[in-house]
């Protein structure tokens, strides 16, 4: 399963934040680990730095149309 890689600290034994969009809620009863996710719902924007040496997650709220910034995540160093 692609989630557990994502965890796995064999695989990458830094820090990780991971973000998921459109999870069903039946998801998280069957899935073990989903309360890691650094959101479950809500839009996502991927700001890239000029030159690409870095980028931004933001998060925007998706109840209402304004599309309110919730949270900012980053920056995080591109490899």
């Amino acid at each position: 399963m692609v989630y557990k890689r994502l965890l796995s600290e064999e695989l990458y034994p830094g820090p990780r934040d991971i973000f998921a969009t459109g999870l069903h809620d039946a998801n998280k009863l069957i899935v073990v680990g989903l309360d890691k996710l650094a959101i479950s719902q809500e839009h996502i924007i991927i700001r890239v730095a000029p030159g690409g040496e870095s980028f931004q997650l933001i998060v925007l709220e998706d109840e209402e149309e304004n599309g309110k910034i919730k949270s900012v995540h980053g920056p995080y160093k591109c490899r």
